[in-house]
């Protein structure tokens, strides 16, 4: 049974009560949680290690194992690796991504990322003031690469001044600048 004492509720049995909802809601009794029932003045020199490790079995609720919904539960477990892509090199889909299909007289190489991404990426340094574009991966002639891109680069920006140096040991080539959308939509053209 709940009552009213100005704004706060509370359950006449045992004093506790609160509404959160504008609802009387009753709390729960206190229960204890060792299975020898002590009162709290007799628990109080106990550590935590010579506390009971488990009640008695009536105190948790049945369970039962059943593998008939197991199927439901494989569904949603992430693979994993990604699935492969699609065989037909070339092929575009709706949404825009593209097959990759390297032309083969080409020096170098930039394979996907393991999401099938072109791995060309932003970096920014001093709060977004600096920004590079590096293009990861490269495999074969990264020298080459970095040619074509500044040749690339300057048909687009003439009267900019183009900045790009490589990473042989890291594989990667770097542009100064955000030019991440026009190296990218370069390289799916080129069929990376």
């Amino acid at each position: 049974m709940l009552r009213t004492v100005s704004t706060r509720l509370s359950c006449i049995s045992c004093g506790g009560g609160i509404s959160l909802l504008r609802k009387p809601v009753c709390l729960p009794h206190w229960t204890p949680t060792t299975t020898n029932f002590e009162s709290p003045e007799q628990r109080r020199g106990k550590s935590y290690y010579a506390s009971d490790l488990e009640g008695p079995p009536e105190l948790y609720t049945d369970f039962e194992k059943s593998y008939a919904e197991w199927k439901w539960v494989e569904r949603m477990i992430p693979p994993k690796t990604v699935p492969l892509r699609p065989a037909t090199p070339g092929k575009v889909f709706p949404s825009g991504w593209t097959v990759p299909n390297p032309p083969k007289n080409c020096s170098y190489y930039i394979p996907r990322n393991k999401n099938h991404m072109v791995p060309v990426y932003t970096l920014t340094w001093d709060r977004g003031q600096i920004r590079e574009t590096r293009i990861k991966f490269v495999e074969g002639n990264i020298w080459a690469l970095e040619r074509d891109v500044g040749k690339f680069l300057k048909s687009i920006f003439p009267y900019r001044i183009i900045s790009t140096y490589t990473q042989e040991c890291a594989r990667f080539v770097g542009i100064k600048g955000d030019h991440t959308e026009q190296v990218k939509e370069w390289l799916i053209k080129r069929g990376f």
